[in-house]
Formats: structure tokens, C-alpha cells, sequence
């Protein structure tokens, strides 16, 4: 539950600071005002996607049953 949590605020963070940099992009130098935030937002989407496609998968130990 802690994972989801987790991936749940750096998810609202991301998505916080993707849109504080895209407004300001001009205080970046140069080609950085468009890839930061590109980067930014894949990392907000990315970390968050993996947690939760790892956190579905379990391991049964053995001589138990798994539904």
C-alpha cells in the first residue's frame, strides 16, 4: 500500500513541477526550456507506471495457493 501511496505523490509532484517549468520556460537557457520539462513529465508518468505494473505481480511460496 506504502508503493502506491508513493507513487501516487510523485504523481501530483511531478505533475506540479511539469507545469511550474513549462510557465517559465524562458528562465531555462536555450534547448533546455523544451526538453526539462518533456523530461520532467515522462519521469511524472514513467516512475508511477512502473510502481504500479510491479506492485500486481506476487510471489507464492511454495506449497501455497495463489488465486
Amino acid at each position: 500500500m506504502s508503493k502506491l501511496v508513493f507513487a501516487t505523490v510523485v504523481l501530483v509532484l511531478g505533475g506540479i513541477l511539469y507545469l511550474s517549468l513549462k510557465r517559465q520556460r524562458e528562465l531555462l537557457p536555450g534547448a533546455l526550456g523544451a526538453i526539462v520539462p518533456r523530461v520532467v513529465l515522462a519521469l511524472t508518468i514513467g516512475i508511477p507506471a512502473l510502481i504500479f505494473t510491479f506492485s500486481i505481480f506476487r510471489v507464492i511460496p511454495a506449497g501455497q495457493v495463489g488465486v
